[in-house]
């Protein structure tokens, strides 16, 4: 029990602190969206590259794993979009239902795994988030694409996947598996960067 306690008071006391800073002293909103991007685009795939790189997938049941986070997922999608439907929502609306079903703060899992179950719970979870994350990441760019007034552009659409900074972070990290891991120095590179990715997202976090 004090292991858990301490991995969700810490988490969510940076949260905390986080709002506290938006309202009494970073009350610039330029500021914050500095700081989601520097976490979506640099500390959150460098976390991603040096936990999956870590894991030796050999070892893994990665064929259960898969079908049941992707089942799970799907079956989340789906109803995600017959609720919406059934609520008489609009497409933009519906895309918010749906990113609401499917869609986990990374960060706070990563944090709490983290310092419940240290390095095992961070390589467990990055495999987990390879799974979840280029899934989410198709789904919802599928239903993004298939709202507009326009028929859906298959070139825009598989641009905005492989361009996608979490989509590569996760090919990255599975091509250093299959590999052997990261070199020594590269290491130690990604290593600071996922150390500084906790406190970093889950203050950026309180923003919204």
């Amino acid at each position: 029990m004090g292991a858990w306690l301490d991995a969700f008071v810490a988490t969510f006391g940076l949260i905390g602190l986080g709002a506290l800073l938006r309202r009494r002293v970073l009350t610039d909103v330029a500021v914050w969206a500095g700081m989601e991007k520097l976490v979506f685009t640099v500390l959150l795939p460098a976390l991603l590259v040096s936990s999956i790189g870590a894991v030796r997938l050999a070892e893994l049941p990665l064929g259960g794993m898969a079908g049941a986070i992707w089942g799970a997922l799907l079956l989340g999608a789906v109803l995600s979009l017959l609720l919406a439907r059934a609520l008489g929502h609009s497409h933009a609306t519906a895309t918010s239902v749906l990113q609401g079903g499917i869609r986990f703060n990374t960060l706070l899992a990563f944090a709490v795994a983290g310092s419940v179950y240290g390095p095992a719970g961070i390589a467990f979870g990055g495999i987990a988030t390879g799974l979840i994350v280029p899934f989410v990441q198709v789904i919802i760019t599928l239903v993004f694409s298939l709202g507009g007034t326009r028929r859906p552009d298959p070139v825009r659409v598989l641009w905005q996947m492989v361009t996608n900074p979490l989509l590569l972070a996760c090919a990255a990290g599975l091509a250093l598996s299959l590999v052997g891991g990261a070199p020594p120095g590269w290491r130690g590179c990604c290593a600071a960067r996922r150390r500084a990715r906790s406190p970093s997202g889950c203050s950026a976090s309180a923003r919204r």
